[in-house]
């Protein structure tokens, strides 16, 4: 039988005294680099977005990070903003990225991505922003990937221990990666 301290089984023992002050210091020093490649890659990127992907250059969302708190996670916009018209073959219910009302799960083929959103999404060069949230202390490298709250909301009702991930500071990437 799997119970709440299954998942924490000896996490003492690993994550002894040294362990948090340790893992700010690899955040810090992975987003100093990464922060390199955001500086060379700004330029590029808000030429780009200027032709195919008008509008505004960031994005930012409210989510759920350690200890239930919530935070702005940043990233390259990738969706039409919401005065923006949807291409014809998009349903008339297609929202834009920033429309904090749509509930709707991004899809592979999803309607609202830009051209050179999926060039963003495809190359991760979307989520090259978020090396701020490392360095303001609300990411870290590697850590569950932060959710919208209305989805906690939802799956904490769904998944069992699902609000044990807010145990730990979110990540840029995920576990599994």
């Amino acid at each position: 039988e799997l119970e709440r301290q299954s998942l924490m089984f000896d996490i003492a023992e690993i994550h002894g005294t040294g362990y948090a002050p340790a893992r700010r210091l690899l955040d810090l020093a992975v987003a100093t680099v990464l922060g390199i490649g955001l500086v060379v890659m700004l330029p590029v990127v808000a030429v780009a977005n200027l032709f195919g992907n008008r509008g505004p250059l960031f994005f930012s969302q409210e989510r759920v990070g350690k200890g239930g708190t919530t935070f702005r996670m940043l990233k390259f916009r990738t969706m039409r903003p919401p005065s923006a018209p949807a291409p014809a073959s998009a349903s008339a219910s297609a929202s834009a990225e920033s429309d904090a009302t749509s509930s709707a799960w991004t899809s592979e083929l999803d309607p609202r991505v830009t051209p050179f959103g999926r060039v963003l999404r495809v190359t991760h060069l979307d989520e090259l922003p978020q090396v701020i949230n490392i360095l303001r202390g609300e990411l870290s490298v590697v850590g569950p990937r932060p959710e919208q709250p209305h989805y906690v909301e939802e799956l904490t009702g769904k998944l069992p221990f699902y609000s044990m991930r807010h145990l730990v500071r979110p990540g840029l990437t995920g576990w599994a990666q």
